[in-house]
């Protein structure tokens, strides 16, 4: 006999809302459950971990009054450019991947700590289609990006070193020019050594026979 679920679609609906919550909970990749306000409804342990912060500091406050830009950074722009990802998924219902992104935080005492990102963004669609949240999710690319920067050469070190390649570059083909040029001019001049050793070879072979 056939197994028939009589349950209920809303019950059905509550079990899956419980085995999505248990799969977010447990993942080890850090997740943010927004609202299509940018509210926050849910961020995961790994989340949490990753951005110094704790679930009741987070729940029901907008994104961006959460996670601000660091004021002593006068080039942060991190709430720009995630704002401006938060809009292309309510726009156009797709994920939007994001360029690695700094986007510093505060740890326990409040004190800022340079962090990089590698972020993405897709939303959650109801049966019509309309977007009911947006999954938030980030790698922490942070010793990579430093790593990077501590063994990359300054702006001036690198042109100075590439314009004395292009110089040494330059004076090998010059040189090479000069070899060429020099061979060129010396070449009829050979070609009448040639000419001339052979006449005279001629000559003698002539008078030897003669002489025979």
């Amino acid at each position: 006999m056939r197994n028939v679920n009589f349950r209920s679609r809303a019950a059905m609906d509550r079990q899956a809302q419980i085995v999505c919550r248990s799969i977010l909970t447990q993942s080890p990749n850090p997740y943010l459950v927004l609202a299509p306000t940018l509210r926050i409804m849910e961020a995961n342990p790994a989340y949490l971990g990753a951005t110094r912060s704790r679930q009741e500091t987070l729940a029901r406050i907008d994104m961006f009054d959460a996670f601000p830009d660091n004021p002593h950074d006068e080039h942060a722009n991190g709430v720009r450019n995630l704002g401006g990802s938060f809009g292309r998924v309510l726009s156009c219902l797709v994920r939007d991947e994001m360029p690695v992104q700094r986007y510093d935080v505060r740890d326990e005492r409040g004190v800022w700590e340079v962090r990089w990102w590698k972020p993405a963004n897709w939303p959650v669609l109801d049966d019509d289609g309309a977007v009911i949240a947006i999954i938030h999710h980030v790698r922490d690319v942070t010793e990579p990006v430093l790593a990077r920067s501590r063994t990359a050469l300054p702006l001036d070190l690198i042109s100075r070193a590439e314009l004395a390649m292009e110089n040494a570059r330059r004076e090998r083909e010059t040189a090479a020019q000069d070899r060429a040029r020099a061979v060129a001019k010396t070449r009829p001049l050979l070609r009448a050594d040639s000419e001339a050793t052979c006449s005279n070879a001629a000559f003698l072979t002539s008078r030897t026979k003669r002489s025979i």
